[in-house]
């Protein structure tokens, strides 16, 4: 099968020198002299004798380099050494004083003491139904059988599409992530492909992904089979039936980027065996590795939990001039102005007006956390209301005076129940009533 190949993964080529075959021949007049005889044996000895040493070497600084660990646990203490053992319910570790066995519910993450030389290679990102991000350098599939590969990871079986919610095969314009964002959150029936019109904008059409091959995806559309040039397109999104439930579980962070949503982890080796909850299976060199966030599996990011609505208010006299306007101003979740990455936690709820976000709260979660904190545009400031809702029960409720920055939000909250997250206002401009809700998040 073809594959396409995103970007060129960079080769390494070793050249040794020629070396002459041909044996002696067993004549007095071209037999070789003891001495030069024995200068070729030393000569070959002290070759191997330097190989061997070298490769010891290598092996040992890179036992070294992949093994030293930092263990940051939920208390905040610190504990380092070298990894002996490594699953998703301990890590054992020597130490100067001894070997230490920690329990994976008292561990933060785990950090590798090493100085990474690996720059990422992949800027295409496929998303599972878990949750895992998982950056990759090509593609290639059709029917239930999907292979991606990266020079961090290797996958242990095909992927299916029921694993597969969406690959974003360019890097994506700053300008773009909104809409981006919007388009993936659209309610669908089909697989599709995401599209950049002349304008700019996004679209999406819907259909049938078939294959991916020699640059070429192959998509029926209107029982039409028709062939694109990957260049043309910026995304594919596969059909889900039902909606992805995302369990919390351990993040294990690669030399790449990618993120991997993982419920089992087992150090085989040199290498870390993971399984998703989907059943994604891979292996990840040691030396590839930058994190394991064991934490997470006692947090889900609302970014991740399933969108049931998001609406803008109208107040007063306050109307909005065209129909489409509302769905410009409502909340919408956009990358935090102090992180870089795009990841699930590095996500905040913008309220540019005030209005509602609607979600389904997530298996396994008993309580909602987040900080309301103010835009920092414009010199007034209206008082606001803010409001968790849990079905039709009010389970928070408090006020961010027009003195205050922000206000925390603490609420208990069940599993499966409809949440929603409100902003109030009763200023009659609607001015000053921009905010953030930070990183909102959902624990155990």
């Amino acid at each position: 099968m073809n594959r396409i190949c995103l970007s060129k993964l960079p080769e390494a080529v070793a050249h040794m020198p020629d070396t002459d075959h041909r044996g002696w021949k067993g004549s007095a007049n071209s037999s070789p002299s003891a001495s030069r005889l024995s200068f070729f044996l030393s000569l070959v000895i002290g070759w191997c004798f330097a190989f061997g040493c070298l490769s010891e070497r290598t092996v040992a600084s890179f036992a070294q380099s992949s093994t030293s660990v930092r263990i940051i646990k939920i208390d905040g203490s610190v504990s380092e050494g070298d990894l002996l053992e490594l699953s998703d319910q301990s890590v054992r570790i020597k130490t100067a004083s001894g070997d230490q066995t920690l329990p994976a519910s008292e561990i933060g993450a785990v950090t590798w003491n090493k100085q990474l030389t690996y720059k990422p290679t992949g800027t295409a990102l496929l998303a599972t139904v878990d949750g895992s991000h998982l950056l990759f350098e090509s593609l290639k599939g059709k029917g239930n059988e999907w292979t991606i590969l990266s020079s961090s990871w290797k996958l242990a079986s095909p992927l299916s599409p029921k694993q597969l919610v969406y690959a974003q095969l360019k890097q994506l314009d700053p300008s773009l992530e909104g809409a981006w964002r919007e388009t993936l959150a659209e309610n669908i029936s089909s697989d599709g492909l995401i599209l950049t019109r002349p304008n700019g904008e996004l679209t999406r059409v819907g259909g049938t992904i078939l294959e991916v091959r020699d640059a070429q995806v192959a998509f029926e559309f209107d029982d039409q089979k028709l062939e694109m040039s990957i260049e043309k397109i910026l995304g594919m999104t596969w059909f889900q039936p039902a909606q992805p439930r995302i369990v919390p579980a351990i993040e294990v962070r690669t030399a790449d980027g990618s993120v991997w949503n993982s419920t089992r982890i087992v150090l085989k080796s040199v290498e870390l065996e993971v399984e998703t909850p989907s059943k994604v299976l891979a292996s990840i060199p040691l030396d590839k590795l930058v994190e394991i966030r064991f934490g997470t599996a006692n947090v889900r990011w609302v970014s991740t939990s399933e969108k049931l609505g998001a609406a803008v208010d109208e107040w007063g006299n306050w109307r909005f001039a065209s129909p489409s306007a509302p769905n410009a101003f409502s909340p919408r979740f956009v990358r935090a102005a102090t992180s870089a990455g795009t990841d699930a936690s590095n996500q905040d709820l913008h309220f540019p007006l005030p209005g509602s976000y609607t979600f389904r709260a997530p298996e396994g979660i008993s309580r909602l956390e987040a900080r309301v904190e103010r835009s920092q545009q414009g010199d007034f400031r209206a008082e606001l209301q803010i409001e968790v809702r849990q079905d039709s029960e009010v389970v928070f409720t408090g006020t961010l005076s027009p003195e205050q920055t922000y206000v925390d939000v603490k609420a208990a909250v069940q599993p499966e129940k409809r949440i929603t997250l409100t902003v109030k206002s009763r200023s009659p401009s609607q001015t000053g009533t921009e905010v953030q809700w930070k990183q909102p998040r959902l624990l155990r």
